[in-house]
């Protein structure tokens, strides 16, 4: 039902976002996407930012942007359902670097 890469944009962004937040050390994504084929998303879902509700939508709306930029629109329609997306990770040093050199060069 997903395709590898737009869970690991999602984790990109998500990399980025963390770095963008060193104060939230337990900030975490993770999606809404439609049940058709097409590498976007319906909806951002941000955790760790639960008692700040206007950073924690500026942060749903950065990422939503920054995946915009790197293909993945984010654009809920309603009436479709949807299932939660759980971004891939960078695991070592190497994926984290360059998960932030694709994010930045999408800015």
């Amino acid at each position: 039902m997903d395709t590898p890469d737009r869970k690991t944009l999602l984790g990109f962004v998500e990399a980025a976002m963390r770095s963008d937040n060193p104060d939230l050390p337990s900030l975490r994504l993770a999606a809404q996407a439609h049940y058709r084929p097409g590498p976007g998303f319906a909806f951002i879902e941000v955790y760790g930012v639960d008692d700040q509700r206007d950073r924690r939508r500026g942060i749903r709306a950065e990422a939503s942007r920054l995946l915009g930029l790197l293909g993945c629109k984010v654009d809920l329609e309603p009436g479709y359902d949807v299932f939660t997306v759980y971004p891939t990770r960078p695991e070592t040093a190497h994926q984290h670097l360059r998960a932030l050199k694709v994010v930045r060069e999408a800015r």
